[in-house]
């Protein structure tokens, strides 16, 4: 009997190596911010401690920075911001910030390169937990810092700072003292000409120890170049990776990290900015011996051969893999837009999905981009900034509410034999679904759903339907995995199990049952007595079924009469033995003075076709129904086993 293993579905995407491929819906622009101010890059995070994601963001025309508190959504779920802003004065032209706890008090503090007009130099602000932040120190770095990111690149449990000089050909480090001041350190020279204008933390070899990814370009051909951590403070430049985009006008603009392959290593992507013919994401995959395999261009072909300034990587469809929005300014009449590339298990980018901003937005203005879920929906949104100074009739910081219905998928997607399988899709809002089951072209539709998984992999897809124009569809599969259960006699006195890969456990067949033979847990079997046997065998994937019994004869020993196997002719029977009739046709009779305890009856390949207790009976009646032809007789008595042939008609 088949022991039927069920194993439960998981969320949407996760049940197979597939990916969900829907529309990402998102509300149009909704206006978080217009004071006639410009932005070159933005964070979503929350600076106040109310549960709720603020935004910041430089003012690099007015040479400071602003926090623009979240309070709440309205009745349609968009986020609502505090109409008094704080703004705190910095450098000349803050162009990048990194977000973090500088000095272990539990609220967000803020770091802040100043690009312009020689300034040099990174800021660093101190939050009062509410969200108001004032200048802690200014640290003076490389000429025009562009690029800054942070981690805990020395070990010591604190926050450190590596900032990008374009100008400098390097990167300039600041160690972290956990009370939110910082100590310079060394530089890391990356080369003559290799500008770094974006920078990423992670650890991009799998060694432990954060390194620091920096996109730098040189003379307008674009580069990768990872910059190994020891651990303790120590960097080791790697060589500058060529991207391929060798063409004239290849120019990185922004970087942006996420386990794109789920391999557990850190993978990057890249945005090419200004230029003439290369203008598009850019994927390079982490291993443990750095980066990986060739750069591969994303969506070359699929009208996305246009500036990208601003990127980031939230899971946007909710099928568990990263995905990547781009914001692309305004060129040549158009008007900015945003494309979300999803991503598949595989890291792969199959699907482009357009938001467009329609006729709200300033012609060549939107710049920034970030994600986060901005009103608590269990969603990731979208928050863009202007780069130019715009009247207070447009935006400055706007955002995209994602609509994109998300759904859970139950059921199994692993039996251990061919039968009905129910799914069913679960979501908090009310969609309307529809199923497609292996080749199946005509959708089934309803919450719950069964289909007969009557192959090894059983493909389906559901598509999840808000009535809104939003959908969201899952791809998955049901696997039946059967328990190979075959045995053979290799030779004739030793069992071997066909399975493999699989936990075997061995049981000696009897009038009462079986019983289990202690430590016959291997793959072959010898008994050292003659009689049936089978195995319970158990599969990788938890599935457990049992062989039929096999019967095992061990020659009789003249040496040892304690072993009393036989042969076929068996003289220790003598004439006190009797099988009638014989041929037998529907019936026959096994009768033997000292008591019979069992008879088993056995075709020629050895496996046993019926067998019936006797209870110690001088005579057992057998009713015998089987087809015509050679049967051995297996008669278990108190002084021993004994054979004999069987002739049915």
């Amino acid at each position: 009997m088949m022991t039927i293993q069920k194993t439960a579905l998981l969320a949407l995407g996760v049940i197979a190596s597939v990916t969900a491929q829907g529309q990402v819906c998102f509300n149009s622009p909704f206006n978080a911010y217009s004071r006639s101010n410009s932005h070159t890059d933005i964070v979503a995070v929350d600076m106040n401690g109310d549960g709720i994601l603020d935004l910041v963001a430089p003012d690099h025309y007015f040479n400071r920075v602003s926090v623009i508190l979240g309070a709440g959504v309205d009745g349609n779920g968009n986020p609502q911001y505090a109409q008094t802003v704080g703004q705190t004065n910095v450098g000349d032209d803050p162009y990048r910030l990194f977000v973090a706890d500088f000095d272990n008090d539990g609220d967000a503090d803020v770091a802040v390169t100043n690009n312009g007009n020689g300034a040099n130099t990174v800021t660093v602000l101190r939050n009062n937990g509410l969200g108001g932040l004032t200048v802690s120190a200014t640290h003076a770095v490389g000429t025009s810092p562009r690029a800054i990111t942070g981690a805990d690149f020395n070990g010591d449990g604190n926050i450190d700072l590596a900032v990008g000089n374009v100008w400098s050909d390097n990167i300039s480090l600041l160690w972290g003292q956990g009370d939110g001041t910082f100590n310079p350190g060394q530089p890391v020279s990356l080369g003559q000409n290799f500008q770094p204008v974006a920078l990423a933390a992670g650890d991009f070899n799998d060694d432990g120890k954060m390194d620091i990814a920096a996109a730098t370009n040189n003379n307008w051909i674009a580069y990768l170049t990872l910059v190994r951590g020891d651990g303790t403070g120590g960097f080791i430049p790697g060589a500058p990776q060529n991207t391929n985009l060798s063409v004239t006008g290849s120019y990185l603009a922004n970087i942006d990290t996420a386990d794109f392959n789920r391999d557990g290593i850190t993978d990057i992507v890249l945005a090419t900015h200004a230029g003439f013919m290369a203008r598009y994401p850019m994927i390079v995959m982490g291993s443990q011996t750095g980066f990986s395999g060739a750069f591969t261009s994303v969506f070359t072909t699929a009208g996305i051969n246009t500036q990208i300034t601003g990127l980031s990587c939230a899971d946007f469809n909710g099928d568990g893999n990263p995905d990547i929005a781009l914001v692309h300014p305004a060129s040549g009449g158009s008007i900015d837009s945003v494309r979300v590339l999803l991503c598949d298990a595989k890291g792969e980018f199959p699907v482009a999905a357009q938001v467009s901003y329609g006729s709200l937005q300033t012609i060549n203005s939107s710049f920034c981009i970030t994600s986060g879920d901005l009103n608590n929906d269990g969603r990731p949104d979208l928050a863009v900034g202007n780069n130019v100074i715009v009247t207070q009739s447009n935006y400055d910081l706007y955002t995209l509410v994602n609509r994109t219905p998300y759904f859970n998928i139950s059921g199994d997607s692993l039996l251990c034999d061919f039968a009905n399988v129910t799914l069913q899709a679960q979501s908090t809002e009310n969609l309307t679904y529809g199923w497609l089951w292996q080749n199946s072209v005509t959708p089934v539709a309803g919450n719950s759903v069964t289909f007969n998984a009557n192959q090894q992999n059983n493909y389906f897809s559901v598509t999840g339907n808000t009535g809104m124009g939003c959908y969201n569809r899952s791809f998955g599969v049901v696997r039946v995995d059967q328990v190979n259960i075959s045995v053979t006699n290799t030779p004739d006195t030793v069992l071997t199990a066909h399975a493999s890969n699989t936990a075997f456990q061995w049981l000696h067949c009897t009038a009462q049952g079986d019983t289990i033979i202690p430590g016959a847990t291997g793959q072959s079997f010898t008994p050292d007595s003659s009689g049936d046997y089978r195995v319970v065998v158990t599969n990788a994937y938890g599935c457990t079924d049992t062989s039929a019994c096999r019967s095992v004869i061990i020659p009789q020993n003249p040496n040892n009469p304690g072993n009393p196997g036989v042969g076929l002719d068996d003289a220790q029977a003598g004439k006190a033995l009797r099988i009638y009739p014989n041929p037998a046709s529907g019936a026959f009779t096994v009768e033997y003075p000292g008591g019979v305890q069992a008879v088993a009856v056995l075709d020629l390949a050895g496996r046993v076709v019926q067998r019936i207790g006797g209870n110690g009976a001088q005579a057992l009646t057998v009713n015998f129904d089987a087809p015509a032809g050679v049967y051995i007789l297996r008669i278990e008595t108190p002084e021993g086993t004994y054979t004999q042939r069987l002739l049915s008609e």
